[in-house]
């Protein structure tokens, strides 16, 4: 659906944003775009962030060749390239038709003529175009009467519309029309809106957007109807019966569901809210659950079992009981989730802009022994690369890295004493911590002349505890050096993000 003249340009932008700081060299290699097509796209990118939001010479290039966002801009580097993204999405009216299929639920030809201000026969090709887009989630385009509406798999089709919609507009701009996000509001209960006072606007956005996807799809009568696995409703039922966090639909705030469709509708109202908002489900009671998970005997609640029993074999962190708990918890989420999509799943992926990134492309020896333990117990290749890179990122995390920092302040009596205060006040102490011991520095901070005795040693030269952008220097580079040391085991690792 989205022109891969477009997709490229933001696929550039977006790496940029990531890396901070690249090359043409790299961009070409990494992106596989030839160098004069990179400087092409860079130059279009700054001619639209000036066209759009004025914003010029947003991408810069150093004499030396490094490519970067300009100093000015990096603060809203990410809000202005999902603006950039949005545009240049609205300014397809294929984007604008499938929206429109969305969020009317169903729409007569005059409206779409008018609100896209198309012809007749333009409608038909998009229409065939659209179809063809729509054919990989197995939706379809319904014609009755002049209507149009989308049609099929009814859960997927709610997945396919919340990914389209949330990743699209964010939190920049509102997608439905007909209705304001205070007028959804007033129907939410309050056990959820005291929750969506604790998150960001974007989550808030994104549990509105749902919210109004689900009641527009009801009042329609458009419901649940699915010929699913026993064994999927059998581990969802497990999961409703520890926590049902479906307060809207006991509440009634979509209205009346026929009893024929409202238990169905309650078990993946259930699931969806663990894989969409899973910041509204408690942390405990996601404990508590992989917890249960671990004691029943439920298929996919046995099958992640053995997945993490297999995995412990060649674990090189220390996993706590709780973090165990919620491996499995994970492990169960992927492994229905991809049940449930089959050969679809990685199509789902492919609605995000930037696309999620994955460690598939991460070569070492630690996800690799977890490939083979995952490929000795999973037939579907796709399904144990996407269970290995769940593992490793879980299991990487659990990593202890210190930082440790030398004070050889000379000239100010209290520096000392400031810098550790601040440090205290910036960093987890564990782990990011001033040592009295010379040789066992990471890094040494001084304000004199110091010559580092070992190459694992970095000297900061910090001269006045007034100055301010040697404060952001000294924790950019603590930063830095703590992500390097949370990967050195991994040295040879190589990966595509």
């Amino acid at each position: 659906m989205i022109k891969n003249v477009i997709l490229r340009k933001l696929n550039l932008l977006f790496y940029i944003i990531r890396k901070e700081q690249t090359s043409l060299a790299e961009l070409s290699e990494r992106l596989e775009i030839p160098k004069r097509t990179v400087k092409e796209d860079l130059k279009r990118i700054n001619e639209l962030m000036e066209d759009e939001f004025l914003l010029t010479n947003f991408l810069v290039s150093s004499r030396h060749g490094v490519i970067s966002i300009h100093p000015e801009y990096q603060q809203d580097a990410v809000k202005n390239a999902y603006a950039l993204k949005l545009s240049l999405l609205k300014s397809q009216v294929i984007f604008n038709f499938c929206v429109l299929l969305i969020t009317k639920v169903t729409i007569s030809k005059d409206d779409l003529l008018n609100t896209l201000f198309i012809s007749e026969a333009y409608l038909a090709k998009l229409t065939v175009q659209l179809s063809g887009f729509l054919k990989r989630y197995k939706i379809k385009i319904l014609i009755d009467n002049d209507h149009y509406s989308l049609t099929g798999n009814e859960l997927e089709l709610r997945l396919f519309s919340y990914n389209l919609l949330q990743d699209s507009y964010q939190s920049l701009e509102w997608p439905y029309k007909d209705v304001t996000k205070a007028q959804i509001r007033e129907n939410i209960p309050e056990e959820i809106i005291k929750f969506s006072h604790t998150i960001s606007n974007t989550k808030r956005n994104s549990l509105y957007l749902l919210h109004q996807l689900l009641r527009s799809r009801y009042e329609h009568q458009r419901f649940l109807n699915l010929k699913s696995d026993p064994a999927i409703e059998e581990v969802i039922e497990l999961m409703v019966s520890h926590y049902d966090g479906a307060y809207v639909l006991h509440a009634g705030g979509y209205g009346e569901i026929p009893e024929a469709y409202y238990r169905q509708e309650l078990l993946y109202f259930n699931f969806v809210q663990h894989i969409f908002t899973s910041d509204s489900i408690p942390y405990r009671e996601k404990v508590e659950l992989g917890r249960l998970y671990s004691q029943s005997d439920t298929y996919f609640c046995r099958f992640s079992n053995e997945l993490f029993q297999a995995f412990l074999s060649v674990s090189k962190y220390p996993i706590s009981e709780d973090s165990a708990h919620l491996y499995r918890y994970y492990l169960v989420l992927f492994n229905t989730l991809f049940a449930l999509l089959g050969d679809r799943f990685e199509t789902f992926l492919d609605l995000y802009i930037p696309r999620s990134a994955f460690h598939l492309d991460t070569t070492n020896d630690y996800i690799s022994s977890i490939r083979q333990k995952m490929k000795s117990l999973i037939d579907d290749p796709r399904q144990a690369a996407y269970a290995s890179s769940l593992l490793y990122a879980l299991s990487t995390s659990e990593k202890q890295t210190k930082i440790k920092l030398y004070l050889q302040m000379n000239k100010d009596f209290i520096a000392t004493y400031v810098i550790k205060n601040r440090l205290k006040a910036l960093f987890n102490s564990e782990n990011i911590f001033v040592t009295d011991d010379y040789s066992a520095a990471d890094i040494v901070v001084t304000d004199s002349l110091e010559e580092s005795t070992t190459e694992d040693i970095l000297i900061f030269y910090f001269d006045s505890l007034n100055n301010d952008e040697a404060w952001e220097h000294l924790l950019n580079l603590i930063r830095k050096l703590y992500m390097k040391k949370c990967s050195k085991p991994l040295l040879n690792e190589t990966a595509k993000s």
